[in-house]
């Protein structure tokens, strides 16, 4: 089987590695190539996105910008973009099925469908439109996400979307077949996110992902403030500066240390005593994954895609998103050494039951086979 996945639009390999994620986005492809599947990558990189073969082993890189011009301007990127598909033909006439890595950018992969006959599989690491309204984003905002994933979820031959309350979103707004979506959790590499034989610090707490709105940083940061705990943050995003001066002008217990390389994860997370994640919406959040996968004694806000994922009391710990619910899970988790272990283990073996690799790349096969 022959299959061409398409990145998210601006998106170029290089960018998964500046942002330390190549290796955890890679692996379910790099598997299927190593297996026999002929995969190729679509990118919006330019030659240097050759420079990450290794990392992406027989998977085939087609940098688009590479072979063709990349405009300056934003917007006539956007434009341009409409064009790629009928000016790399023989790159885009080769796969037997497209794939979507993510819903921005699917009007790409949309396009060479009809003019080269694939079947096109629509990827949904969250859905967008239901992000735009839970986030209360602006009306254009809004109204482009709607059309825009509209006319994707009705030109797609499968839609693949990692929770059943997204599959349910669509049904409902997009009055998609309930046949033509399927629902694939997120994975984890269990051989490379797993508990290691070193001491955990007890009173360290761990938050990893990116440094924006809709992850709840400054709620958390007035939780933290009033325990005796460090909070280590690892991850990049727009708000930096802003939590920076947070943290420095109300003499916070909290490093921010930047972006890290998903292959240096494991170890991170096993030297501290919880991870924590008091986001106010989320898909399925991969850094929840990993740690639990870790053996981590997880805290999680009590919302959609993430209680799904946590059973309170059992696989971890669930909490409200405001500062005195996070506190509470705080004060009940940290200084409780039994709770945190035996937390912890049944992380792993949910990790392990639920989200391994192995399970996934068994699921994406049965989709190649039986799509029409």
């Amino acid at each position: 089987m022959k299959i061409g996945v398409f990145f998210t639009f601006n998106t170029s390999l290089k960018k998964w590695h500046d942002y330390g994620m190549i290796d955890r986005e890679v692996a379910l492809y790099r598997r299927l190539a190593e297996e026999g599947h002929e995969v190729t990558f679509f990118t919006y990189g330019d030659h240097s996105d050759y420079d990450y073969q290794e990392q992406c082993g027989p998977v085939r890189i087609v940098p688009m910008y590479a072979l063709l011009r990349n405009p300056r301007h934003s917007l006539m990127r956007y434009l341009h973009s409409f064009t790629i598909p009928f000016r790399l033909k023989e790159d885009f006439a080769a796969p037997d099925i497209y794939k979507t890595n993510q819903m921005w950018g699917s009007w790409v992969p949309g396009i060479a469908k009809f003019l080269y006959k694939k079947p096109l599989i629509i990827r949904c690491g969250y859905e967008q439109f239901r992000f735009a309204l839970m986030m209360k984003m602006p009306w254009a905002f809004k109204l482009f996400t709607y059309f825009n994933s509209l006319l994707s979820y009705w030109i797609a031959d499968v839609i693949v979307i990692s929770t059943e309350i997204g599959k349910q979103f669509i049904k409902k707004y997009f009055k998609v077949p309930e046949k033509k979506i399927k629902v694939q959790y997120n994975y984890v590499e269990t051989d490379r996110f797993k508990p290691l034989a070193q001491t955990k610090a007890a009173d360290r707490i761990l938050f990893v992902g990116r440094l924006e709105k809709e992850k709840n940083l400054f709620t958390l940061l007035d939780a933290v403030r009033q325990t005796p705990y460090m909070l280590d943050v690892v991850g990049g995003g727009r708000l930096k500066e802003k939590l920076t001066s947070y943290i420095k002008e109300n003499n916070i217990k909290a490093n921010l240390l930047g972006k890290l390389a998903n292959s240096a994860l494991p170890q991170i997370y096993n030297r501290y005593g919880v991870y924590i994640l008091p986001s106010l919406c989320e898909g399925m959040p991969k850094t929840l994954l990993e740690a639990m996968a870790c053996g981590l004694p997880v805290i999680g806000s009590d919302i959609e895609g993430i209680n799904n994922i946590i059973q309170h009391g059992a696989t971890g710990y669930l909490c409200r998103t405001d500062e005195a619910s996070i506190l509470v899970a705080l004060r009940a988790v940290m200084p409780n050494q039994e709770l945190r272990c035996r937390l912890g283990q049944a992380a792993r073996q949910y990790i392990e039951t639920t989200h391994s690799l192995d399970a996934i790349i068994q699921q994406e096969k049965e989709i190649y086979a039986n799509i029409k």
